[in-house]
């Protein structure tokens, strides 16, 4: 009887002490889990906000172009936009543009300059007129696209019209900074469910950003902008693995606002996540990249 006593003894305390081993190193592997995965989100956040930075930085160097001359031509504004080659080195980005401020007063002769233009570049083009039809205090004019082909259906648009692209207007030009706008439908995708993020950054008489925002509004008188596919941006930053394995959420971070503008998600709904890993990117925009647990995937390497 004793000996039975201790058999017993020894094949509990060997469950327990198995029981235990099997526990700590479920631990190790969560933890080591966790922390590949905080590497990858760390290293994919450096990424995505280089790209970001990359982007904006498009329009710093389009607002230097405009700082650093009296007038930019249209023949001059496409051949900086060729110098940059778009499509190769900045996938995503459909088209770069300048918008004029123009005051109700000056929209007719603006008008009929912008159709007094002659040369290659508008060859061919319809008739320039500022749209959507009727009057409005002061117009924001897209004038200058490049490339011109598809996006011509935006020529001469007023984004002061539009609530949402104004809103992005508006905050550019407050702020000397760049803003945008998430989930446009631009006007050469017509009806498709393609959505964009434009970006925009105000151009100011005198170069420069002004002092005060009272100054900002008095001097603003055009704007530069893209227009980005951001979730082409991302297949070309990330692999499909990564995305497979995991959400990413890119915010505008906006001041005094009660919550950021989202951009991007990789996601068409939110699922639940075993780690997240907010990043801050400059420009004031910030990515999110979080795990999900989906059947058959294996713990991100």
């Amino acid at each position: 009887m004793r000996h039975r006593w201790l058999r017993w003894t020894v094949l509990v305390g060997s469950l327990a002490f198995s029981a235990a081993s099997a526990y700590y190193f479920s631990i190790q592997v969560r933890q080591e889990a966790h922390s590949r995965f905080e590497t990858v989100a760390v290293g994919v956040a450096n990424d995505v906000n280089s790209r970001i930075r990359a982007y904006g930085d498009v329009l710093y160097a389009l607002r230097g172009l405009f700082d650093s001359s009296t007038e930019v031509t249209r023949d001059e504004f496409h051949q900086f936009a060729q110098a940059l080659s778009l499509g190769a080195r900045y996938p995503g980005i459909t088209n770069i543009s300048f918008t004029f401020r123009v005051p109700h007063a000056r929209k007719l002769q603006f008008e009929r300059a912008v159709r007094a233009e002659t040369g290659p570049l508008v060859k061919g083009l319809p008739e320039f007129t500022i749209k959507p039809p009727g009057d409005r205090p002061e117009y924001a004019v897209l004038a200058y696209l490049e490339p011109m082909g598809k996006n011509v259906a935006a020529w001469g648009l007023d984004l002061n019209a539009d609530p949402l692209r104004r809103s992005a207007v508006d905050r550019a030009r407050d702020s000397g900074q760049i803003s945008a706008s998430s989930a446009v439908t631009l006007l050469r995708d017509g009806n498709a469910s393609v959505a964009s993020t434009l970006l925009r950054l105000a151009v100011y008489r005198g170069g420069g950003v002004p002092g005060s925002v009272e100054e900002r509004q008095r001097l603003y008188w055009g704007m530069v902008g893209s227009a980005v596919r951001v979730g082409e941006m991302i297949d070309t930053a990330l692999s499909k693995e990564v995305l497979a394995r995991a959400q990413l959420q890119i915010y505008e971070a906006s001041e005094g606002a009660a919550e950021d503008t989202l951009l991007f998600d990789s996601a068409a709904s939110s699922r639940s996540c075993r780690f997240t890993k907010p990043a801050k990117a400059r420009r004031r925009t910030r990515c999110c990249l979080t795990a999900q647990r989906r059947a058959n995937s294996p713990d991100m390497r």
